[in-house]
């Protein structure tokens, strides 16, 4: 079997559930060693690098706050000594969602953690890991943005979608800059996707969400981390610049 990511090194941050897990399995599956990073979910996200290294793909689980600049630094540092001096791919994915809130509701501590959490992060992440991919000649980044990045969200998610909005416009600029280095850098938009956020959420209104989606249905975790293999794979190898959007046809170009 020929695995795509075969001797190659990646980090994924919001691995322990979800889609950052769903990512991070097929990350490995594909032969990736890989470098999980978690908030809270220690035990999680321990378990499944403890299952990925007994399937004979090492792994590592790396505590994160992404609201500490300075954990990004100290933790993009730690996973690439861990590595041996290497990484072959970066997936943004962590990130943290929103009570809805109207906008003349909205405090300035909402749409600061917003942009913190949502966008800055990546930048901080990214400024980290390109000088070691830009000495590789080499390297794949991922970042995962949103349907609403397009939208503007709705019902009082202004602060998450710009927060997103300008994921996609992170994900361009770098494409641009870190192309020369042999770097690419891409996006995946998701729409709706069935995971552990929505059991709180309003089951009419989500109802109504699903039947606007042409598929009739949410997304799955591994149906978003397929699209992310491929761009962190060398089956991409002429893809950057680019945010594939995942949503059931709920946007179509």
């Amino acid at each position: 079997m020929i695995r795509r990511l075969a001797n190659k090194t990646a980090l994924v941050t919001g691995a322990s559930s979800g889609i950052g897990e769903a990512i991070a399995r097929t990350l490995a599956s594909e032969g990736a060693s890989v470098a999980l990073t978690y908030h809270k979910n220690r035990d999680k996200a321990e378990m499944l690098a403890g299952e990925f290294s007994k399937e004979g793909f090492p792994a590592i689980a790396v505590q994160l706050d992404l609201a500490d600049r300075s954990q990004i630094r100290t933790t993009a540092q730690k996973v690439i000594s861990h590595f041996g001096g290497r990484l072959d791919v970066l997936v943004n994915n962590a990130g943290e969602w929103m009570n809805p809130t109207p906008l003349v509701e909205c405090s300035d501590a909402v749409w600061e953690r917003m942009i913190a959490i949502d966008l800055s992060s990546l930048f901080y992440m990214c400024r980290e890991v390109a000088p070691v991919m830009m000495r590789q000649k080499s390297g794949a980044i991922v970042n995962i943005s949103s349907v609403v990045a397009r939208t503007g969200g709705g019902g009082g998610t202004i602060p998450y979608a710009a927060a997103k909005g300008g994921v996609n416009a992170l994900t361009y600029g770098l494409a641009r800059e870190l192309a020369g280095h042999g770097i690419r850098v891409n996006g995946v938009a998701p729409g709706l996707v069935d995971t552990p956020i929505l059991k709180n959420a309003d089951p009419e209104r989500l109802r109504k969400y699903i039947d606007g989606i042409p598929l009739k249905r949410m997304a799955k975790p591994e149906e978003i981390a397929g699209a992310v293999l491929l761009l962190a794979s060398d089956t991409a190898s002429y893809i950057t610049g680019e945010v594939i959007d995942v949503n059931g046809g709920l946007l179509m170009d």
